[in-house]
C-alpha cells in the first residue's frame, strides 16, 4: 500500500506546503499585473464602478461558460437592492457546437435568444424591440480594451473553437443576432462569470470583494487598485479602482502536488499542458483523476480486476463524473447508493465490493480534498492581495462563491473552510464564504445597469 500512502501525503496538502502554494501565487499574481503574457493573466475588465444597490431597469442576460448557456431577463426595481422579475431558461450545448465554428455557436445563442424574446411576449410581457439592453457573460479568458469589448485568449472547459481565438466575441454575437433576424440589441458589458458573481454579491453587500467559481471549472476576480494594474499605467481613468480577472486555471508552480495520473488525464485532455491547476481542482475533472487512480490501483493489483465489461467501462473517459465523487464522498455506509452503483459496473460481486469499496470511497475522499486546499490555498492568495488579511484592515469581507463543488460537494466545501481557517488563522472569523448561486447572470445585468448610469 505504499503508492497510497504517497497519494496521501501529496492529496492531504499540508499547511506548509498549501502556504508555498499561496506564496507563489501571490508572486504571479504581482507579475500578471506588470506584466503581459504570463500564466496568471491578471485580466483588466474595465468594470471600475461598484453598484449601490439603487440601480434601475430592465436588462437581458446571456451566459456561456459551460455545457450549457442560460438567458435571463431581469427587471431591478426602485427598491434599494431588489430584484423585481426575473425569468430564466437554459439550455445545452450540443459536443458539435463546443468544437465547431464560430457561427455555428454563436448562431446556437442567438437562436435561443429569439425563441426566448418570443416566449416573454407570449406569456405577455411588453418588450421594447427598438433597445434590447444584453449584457454578455463570458467565462473564457478575454483580452479587454473596454467593457463592452472582449478578444478570446484561449479556450478552457471542453470548447475548442480555433475560428473564435483574438475575435471580438461582443462583435460575434451581435453578427449573429442580425443573422437571426433580431435588431436593437445593444451589448454594453461582457465579463466572465467571476466578475458577475462579485457584482451580484455586490449589489446586496458593499463589503463583497472577491468573486469566485468552484464549479466545472475554476477561477476568481477581485477589487484591485488601479494604479497597481502597472501595464495599464499609461491609461487615463477617473475610477481609483478596477475589477480584475485573475483567471487561474492555468496556474503552475512546482508546489503543486502533481501526480501520474495528472499527467496522463492532461494528456488525454482537449488541451494538454494548459489549465494545470483547474484540473487539479474542477468538477469537471475531479472524476476522470478518480478514475485514472483507479486504473493504476487495478495495474497494482491493490484492487480486484474487474470483470471484462468493467475493463471497458474503467477504460471509457469520463466515465465517473464530479457529482458522483461528491456522493460517494457523503456516504455514511459504503455498501451503499453511488458507490454500489460504480463498483456494479466494475463487474464486483458483494464480497469484493466490502474489500474494494472504502478503498475507492478513499481515493473519491483524496481527490476532493486535495481539490479544496489547494482551492484554499487559492483564494488566501487573493485575500492576501486584497490586503483583508494579514494587513491592517479590520473589516469584514464576503467572497461570493458559486458553482456545484461549493454548492453540492459538501466534503468539498468542508474542506474549503478548514484549509482557509488553518491560513488565515484568528481572521478567518471576518472571512464570510457566501454562496451566490447564479450570481453571474444578476451580476452582468447589475454591471450593465452601472455602466447605463455612468453614460447618462
Amino acid at each position: 500500500m505504499e503508492r497510497m500512502e504517497t497519494w496521501r501525503e501529496a492529496c492531504l496538502v499540508p499547511l506548509e506546503r498549501m502556504k508555498r502554494v499561496s506564496d507563489a501565487m501571490l508572486h504571479k499574481m504581482d507579475v500578471g499585473l506588470s506584466e503581459s503574457g504570463t500564466n496568471l493573466p491578471m485580466l483588466p475588465t474595465y468594470v471600475t464602478q461598484q453598484p449601490s444597490g439603487k440601480e434601475t431597469g430592465h436588462y437581458f442576460t446571456l451566459d456561456l461558460g459551460g455545457t450549457n448557456f442560460r438567458i435571463a431577463y431581469i427587471q431591478l426595481s426602485e427598491q434599494v437592492s431588489k430584484v423585481e422579475l426575473r425569468r430564466e431558461a437554459k439550455w445545452n450545448i450540443p459536443k458539435e457546437n463546443m468544437e465547431g465554428t464560430a457561427d455555428g455557436l454563436f448562431g446556437l445563442l442567438a437562436e435561443a435568444f429569439k425563441e426566448f424574446l418570443e416566449q416573454l411576449e407570449s406569456d405577455g410581457i411588453p418588450l421594447n424591440r427598438d433597445k434590447i439592453v444584453l449584457a454578455f457573460t463570458f467565462s473564457f479568458p478575454m483580452d479587454q480594451n473596454a467593457l463592452d469589448s472582449g478578444k478570446l485568449l484561449f479556450w478552457t472547459k471542453g470548447f475548442n473553437i480555433p475560428s473564435c481565438v483574438g475575435k471580438d466575441v461582443v462583435v460575434l454575437l451581435a453578427d449573429a443576432m442580425h443573422r437571426s433576424g433580431i435588431h436593437g440589441v445593444v451589448i454594453p458589458a461582457v465579463l466572465n462569470d467571476t466578475v458577475g458573481t462579485l457584482a451580484a454579491a455586490q449589489y446586496f453587500d458593499e463589503t463583497a470583494k472577491v468573486g469566485v467559481i468552484f464549479g466545472t471549472g475554476s477561477n476568481a476576480a477581485y477589487v484591485e487598485e488601479i494604479e497597481k494594474i502597472e501595464k495599464m499605467r499609461a491609461k487615463d481613468y477617473h475610477s481609483k479602482h478596477m475589477v480584475v480577472d485573475i483567471e487561474w486555471s492555468d496556474f503552475y508552480t512546482v508546489e503543486l502536488p502533481i501526480m501520474s495520473f495528472d499527467r496522463k488525464l492532461d494528456g488525454e485532455s482537449l488541451h494538454p499542458g494548459k489549465a494545470t491547476f483547474e484540473k487539479m481542482i474542477g468538477g469537471m475533472y475531479i472524476g476522470e483523476v478518480a478514475r485514472n487512480m483507479l486504473l493504476e490501483l487495478i495495474g497494482d493489483n491493490i484492487l480486484p480486476a474487474p470483470s471484462p465489461q468493467g475493463k471497458i467501462f474503467l477504460a471509457t473517459n469520463d466515465v465517473i463524473g464530479g457529482e458522483q465523487v461528491a456522493a460517494i464522498c457523503a456516504l455514511q455506509d459504503v455498501l451503499g447508493g453511488e458507490l454500489v452503483a460504480l463498483t456494479e459496473r466494475l463487474g464486483y460481486d458483494e464480497e469484493t465490493i466490502k474489500i474494494a469499496g472504502p478503498v475507492i470511497q478513499e481515493i473519491m475522499f483524496l481527490v476532493s480534498c486535495r481539490a479544496a486546499r489547494l482551492a484554499g490555498a487559492a483564494l488566501y492568495s487573493v485575500l492576501r492581495k486584497t490586503g483583508r488579511v494579514g494587513g491592517v484592515t479590520t473589516l469584514p469581507t464576503v467572497v461570493a462563491i458559486d458553482g456545484s463543488m461549493f454548492e453540492h460537494h459538501h466534503l468539498f466545501r468542508k474542506e474549503l473552510c478548514k484549509s482557509l481557517a488553518e491560513l488565515v488563522g484568528p481572521e478567518a472569523e471576518k472571512i464570510k464564504l457566501q454562496l451566490s448561486k447564479d450570481g453571474s447572470g444578476l451580476g452582468a445585468a447589475i454591471v450593465a445597469a452601472v455602466a447605463d448610469l455612468g453614460a447618462q
